[in-house]
C-alpha cells in the first residue's frame, strides 16, 4: 500500500509543483556527489555509458544481458520495446537533459524511480585546469573533463 502511495505522489500535482519538487530533489542529490576526472571527453562519455548501465541494473533493468540476448541490429526495435516494458514495470524513467548557460550544472542523465530522482550523472564539464591526481593542485594549462554522479 505504501508503495502505491509513493508511485502516485505526483499524480495530482501541478507542473510547477512537480518542477519545484524536482529542483529540491536535485539539490539533495548534489549534496552527496562523487567526482571523476578524465583527460579526454570520449573517456568521460564512456564512463557515463558504463554508469548508466550500472544505475539501470541497480534499479532492476539489466539492459546489458538483454542486449547480449538480442545482438542483431534488426532486433533493435524489439529490444528497445523490451527495455521500455521492463522500465515501465519497474516504474523507472530515464531522461537526458541539457540546460544552457548558468543552469548547465543541472545538465545530465536523470534516473527516476517512483517519480523520485534515484540517480543523476552530469554531462562532462570541460574544465581548463583539471585536478592533478597526486597533489590535488589545479594546473591552468590542462583541459580535463569532470563527471559528477551519485551512484553508490
Amino acid at each position: 500500500m505504501a508503495e502505491d502511495f509513493r508511485r502516485d505522489a505526483t499524480e495530482h500535482m501541478y507542473l510547477e509543483d512537480i518542477k519545484a519538487r524536482d529542483i529540491d530533489n536535485l539539490k539533495l542529490v548534489h549534496q552527496k556527489l562523487k567526482e571523476k576526472w578524465f583527460d579526454h571527453e570520449k573517456d568521460a562519455m564512456f564512463f557515463m555509458g558504463t554508469l548508466t548501465n550500472a544505475c539501470l541494473s541497480k534499479l532492476g533493468i539489466d539492459q546489458l544481458s538483454m542486449m547480449k540476448k538480442y545482438p542483431n541490429r534488426r532486433q533493435k526495435a524489439f529490444l528497445e520495446k523490451l527495455i521500455d516494458k521492463e522500465m515501465k514495470k519497474a516504474d523507472v524513467k530515464v531522461e537526458r537533459r541539457r540546460y544552457p548557460g548558468e543552469n548547465f550544472w543541472k545538465s545530465g542523465i536523470y534516473f527516476y524511480h517512483h517519480n523520485e530522482i534515484a540517480y543523476w550523472i552530469s554531462e562532462p564539464l570541460r574544465i581548463k585546469g583539471g585536478k592533478k591526481k597526486a597533489s590535488g593542485l589545479i594546473i591552468p594549462t590542462n583541459i580535463q573533463y569532470l563527471v559528477r554522479y551519485n551512484y553508490q
